[in-house]
């Protein structure tokens, strides 16, 4: 089996079915688009065997991609296919732009960080990159809310990159990379992306995991890009503790581009998901962020915090004194529940044999200690807080709401950690009267807890901050 650049093979995810060759789901998707934009053969597309497919100037229906979707082909099925009206680099300046009017915050970034200028530079760079067009296009057309992420993963990308002094050329790569991390989700199965985590099997989730790994291997055949640029998009699902994917890498073992692309795209996704729907600002992942320092390079979040603090905030809406009490009553309900969980886990977790090399046992030994520095350093599950939660309930005070707010983020995305460490736990292969596997036993009625809660919260553990 081959191994990936800079990956491990055999390890979690790194078996991937995709071959160049393969039409694959990419040509059901260049059927579809070309109801809304022409898609034409540019050449004869033959199959591997020789046998003519789609004569040249052929308009690549979705009939005709059906066909193509069974066969291995000759040529790469990108090269032989043109697209109308491509997402080129004036047309991406333009989207760009328009996304910006969209969001006062991030347009107000931007401006502030004299960033304006160096969007203009960074679309007339990737404009040297025709091949990345078609897939950039692709996916804007087939995964809108995908498309949308990578522009605005890629200006956080380049605002946090201009903050840190980065090059002129890790700002090229790690825009692109930015850009580029999801064209991999055009090659696997379209229902995939727009599932539930938890609703997916364990074949469906080890898919999903493939498209770091395809997204690389498309960038690498694509003449001039630099290597820095697949590393980081292979790695953009990574974390420093080894709980990300598809090789479970850690600290050292990473790029920094990559983990800045990595940190962008979960802000991002959070934020749409589950911070924005509630009418909360980009400022509110900043306690978010504090329950996740030990996940991220430390350059890289510190400065990401720092132009959060200098962004706009939404105004605070007046509430009754019974808001007060119903969201004490709802941060005791909560914390309750993860002491619970965490106690559980305490003494098994604690036994574990940390001499094992298994990319799970080191999952877990390091996604168990992020949490007990995290659990430990927030003193958010300590009884002396619960006692002045307690007080603040009964004084009604109501100037404590913005602190309580933050701990009401702060201990959601605990739980997200606890749910995180319930998933490696899951899959950890324990059999007979180990201690894990009695642990996997032991949890599950507290994990179905934890899941009920969760799911009062849109799902994000496909990128969420802890993953």
């Amino acid at each position: 089996m081959e191994q990936s650049e800079n990956g491990r093979a055999g390890e979690p995810g790194a078996d991937m079915d995709y071959h160049p060759l393969a039409a694959d789901h990419y040509a059901l998707h260049l059927g579809e688009v070309n109801s809304t934009r022409s898609v034409l053969a540019n050449e004869d597309i033959y199959n591997a065997d020789g046998m003519l497919l789609v004569k040249k100037g052929a308009a690549i229906s979705p009939e005709v991609a059906r066909r193509m979707a069974n066969f291995k082909l000759l040529r790469p099925l990108e090269s032989g296919v043109s697209i109308a009206h491509e997402i080129d680099g004036p047309q991406l300046h333009k989207e760009l732009t328009q996304l910006l009017r969209s969001d006062t915050t991030l347009h107000s970034l931007c401006h502030g960080q004299g960033l304006l200028l160096l969007l203009q530079n960074q679309c007339n760079h990737y404009q040297q990159y025709a091949p990345l067009h078609q897939k950039i296009t692709v996916l804007a057309e087939r995964m809108p809310q995908i498309y949308r992420r990578s522009l605005q993963g890629a200006v956080f990308c380049l605002l946090m990159g201009k903050q840190m002094r980065l090059t002129a050329s890790e700002i090229d790569a790690v825009f692109l990379a930015a850009l580029g991390q999801d064209i991999g989700m055009l090659h696997i199965n379209p229902a995939l992306p727009l599932c539930d985590r938890r609703d997916l099997t364990d074949e469906q989730w080890r898919q999903l995991q493939a498209h770091p790994v395809i997204s690389q291997k498309i960038l690498r055949t694509m003449p001039g890009m630099p290597p820095q640029v697949c590393r980081a998009v292979l790695e953009h699902h990574e974390s420093c503790d080894g709980t990300g994917y598809p090789f479970r890498k850690s600290g050292a073992e990473l790029c920094q581009l990559g983990q800045l692309v990595a940190l962008a795209d979960r802000v991002v996704l959070t934020y749409q998901a589950r911070l924005r729907p509630r009418g909360d600002s980009w400022r509110q992942l900043i306690p978010m962020l504090q329950m996740n320092s030990q996940a991220h390079y430390y350059q890289n979040y510190a400065a990401l915090i720092n132009l959060l603090r200098t962004s706009e905030t939404t105004a605070e809406q007046p509430r009754a004194e019974g808001d007060l009490v119903a969201l004490v009553d709802s941060l005791l309900d909560r914390i309750a529940l993860l002491q619970y969980g965490f106690q559980l886990l305490i003494k098994p977790m604690s036994t574990l044999d940390r001499s094992e090399a298994s990319a799970y046992s080191r999952s877990l030994v390091l996604a168990y200690t992020r949490i007990t520095l995290v659990v430990r350093g927030s003193g958010l599950l300590e009884e002396s807080y619960c006692r002045w939660l307690r007080f603040v309930r009964a004084e009604q005070d109501m100037n404590t709401l913005g602190e309580l707010r933050e701990a009401s983020l702060m201990l959601e995305e605990l739980a997200n950690h606890l749910h995180r460490l319930c998933q490696l736990i899951d899959v950890y292969p324990a059999g007979g009267a180990t201690p894990m596997a009695k642990l996997q036993g032991q949890i599950a009625p507290w994990r179905d807890k934890l899941a009920e809660h969760l799911d009062a919260e849109p799902d994000v553990s496909a990128g969420q901050l802890c993953d």
